[in-house]
C-alpha cells in the first residue's frame, strides 16, 4: 500500500469534525493558587474512519466575553466515528477572572463563552466552528428577593409627647416599601451594590432618620 498516498486521499476526503459542550462543568481541585474546571464535550466525526490514539491532538481555549480564561490539550485522543464523548480538564487563569466579572456586570450580568478548537492530525491539522453560549445570571435581583422581608409596616417604642397641652405616649410608625438593588461602581478591585427603598411615615408628626452607610 502506497501510505503517503493513502494519506494524500485521506487529507482531501476528511470532513472537519464538529465539537460542543454537554455540560459546562463542576468545580474541582479549588485552592488559592488553583480552580480547576472538569467539563464534558462531545466531537462528531463524519469520516466513516475512527481515528486512535496516537492519531490526534486537540487544543482548545475558554473565552468568555472575549477574555481569554482558561486553555487545555488533550494529547492522543481516540475518536470514533459518530458521536463522541470527552472529559476535558482545565485550569482557570484566576488572574484574568477579576476582568471577566467587570465586562459580565458592565454587559447588564450577560456573557458569551466561545471555545475554539484546533485538531493535528498526522495528515492535516484544522480549527473547529468554536463552540459558543450564553450565560446570564440576576444577581441584583436575587438581593431584592432576599431584602423583600423586610419592606412592611414597624412601630417603633413609645415616646412621650405633648397633645392638647397633655402628656402621652405615642408609638411612631414607618413602612418600607419598594426595596431595589442595582449596581453601582465596577472595578476589579470591588464591585458597589447600591440599596435603595422607600421610607413612609404616616404619622402626623417628623419623625429624625439616622444616617445609613456601609
Amino acid at each position: 500500500m502506497n501510505i503517503a498516498g493513502g494519506a494524500g486521499y485521506m487529507a482531501m476526503n476528511f470532513e472537519k469534525p464538529s465539537f460542543g459542550i454537554i455540560d459546562m462543568g463542576d468545580w474541582k481541585n479549588i485552592s488559592d493558587d488553583s480552580i480547576k474546571v472538569v467539563s464534558e464535550a462531545w466531537i462528531n466525526n463524519p469520516n466513516s474512519l475512527g481515528l486512535s490514539v496516537g492519531f490526534i491532538d486537540v487544543g482548545y481555549e475558554a473565552e468568555i466575553n472575549d477574555i481569554s480564561l482558561a486553555e487545555g490539550e488533550v494529547d492522543e485522543v481516540s475518536i470514533e466515528s459518530g458521536n463522541n464523548s470527552k472529559t476535558l480538564e482545565t485550569e482557570l487563569r484566576q488572574g484574568r477572572i477579576p476582568d471577566w466579572w467587570v465586562s459580565h456586570l458592565e454587559n447588564g450580568e450577560n456573557s458569551t463563552v466561545s471555545v475554539p478548537v484546533e485538531i493535528d492530525t498526522p495528515v492535516t491539522s484544522f480549527s473547529v466552528e468554536a463552540f459558543s453560549k450564553e450565560i446570564s445570571t440576576n444577581i441584583s435581583s436575587r438581593i431584592e428577593n432576599s431584602l423583600e422581608s423586610i419592606e412592611g409596616s414597624y412601630t417603633g417604642p413609645g415616646i412621650e409627647t405633648t397633645k392638647s397641652g397633655l402628656a402621652v405616649e405615642v408609638r411612631p410608625e414607618i413602612e418600607v416599601r419598594d426595596f431595589k438593588a442595582s449596581w453601582g461602581d465596577i472595578s476589579e478591585e470591588e464591585s458597589e451594590i447600591l440599596m435603595d427603598m422607600k421610607v413612609h411615615n404616616p404619622n402626623s408628626y417628623p419623625i429624625p432618620t439616622p444616617s445609613f452607610g456601609g
